[in-house]
């Protein structure tokens, strides 16, 4: 299966208590999504284990402001290995506010070779938008590999009027370092504390509620990723 997305995203990081605010405030707009309402409390769990170099050449693209970068991770949707939920191989792009995510569904038997990074196939069926593709680049070219793992749980919101217009509240953030997408044995560090990620995510405009909603609690946009933050908290290499 092969997925695509293309979009905008705001980012604002607020208190536990605020976030619950706000979300309340949304609900005549909003439901959650399709996803999430087959799960208890309408969330769900997210873990990724993002892939980098060495020396941590896409942590210090993003620190240091390049406009148009990617970054290679592989996603599922619960902090069991044996769950059944799907796995995906992502690839996650950025061209200055605008964000791209091309991704393919993995076997857990395919996410062995892309874990190890030892005897890659040179192909995976249904490679349509070139996302393993992109991964077999990088690893020859720069050796990527497993960095970190980032575990969040997100309660989702999609627009009752637009179903192109969403908004994640992002809670329980923890960061561990990992080669694995289910170590046996964890050392989490909670980067953030208690605090919610909230991102809106738009193909054209934020309606004018939304607006309403974002001047009322004063809400700053900011510049935050969680892989980012992840590597700084578990210090494995800090940008001055």
């Amino acid at each position: 299966m092969n997925d695509k997305f293309l979009r905008y995203e705001f980012k604002f990081v607020v208190p536990a208590e605020t976030g619950h605010l706000i979300r309340n405030d949304m609900q005549r707009f909003m439901k959650p999504d399709l996803f999430a309402q087959t799960r208890n409390n309408n969330e769900y769990q997210i873990r990724s284990l993002y892939f980098d170099t060495d020396n941590y050449f896409w942590y210090f693209e993003k620190v240091t402001g390049v406009r148009k970068r990617e970054k290679i991770r592989v996603r599922t949707y619960s902090f069991e290995k044996e769950s059944e939920v799907p796995i995906f191989l992502e690839v996650k792009g950025r061209d200055n506010n605008y964000v791209k995510k091309d991704r393919i569904s993995l076997s857990k038997d395919f996410l062995k070779f892309i874990i190890q990074g030892k005897e890659l196939p040179l192909s995976l069926d249904g490679d349509e938008n070139n996302v393993y593709g992109r991964h077999l680049f990088y690893k020859y070219k720069m050796n990527i590999k497993p960095t970190i793992l980032v575990d969040y749980v997100r309660t989702p919101m999609v627009s009752k009027f637009d179903h192109e217009f969403r908004v994640t509240f992002d809670s329980a953030l923890r960061v561990c370092k990992s080669r694995e997408l289910f170590p046996e044995h964890s050392l989490w560090r909670k980067p953030i504390g208690d605090d919610f990620i909230i991102e809106i995510k738009f193909a054209r405009s934020i309606p004018f509620w939304m607006t309403q909603i974002i001047r009322k609690y004063q809400l700053r946009r900011v510049s935050i990723s969680k892989y980012c933050e992840g590597i700084e908290s578990l210090g494995l290499c800090l940008y001055e």
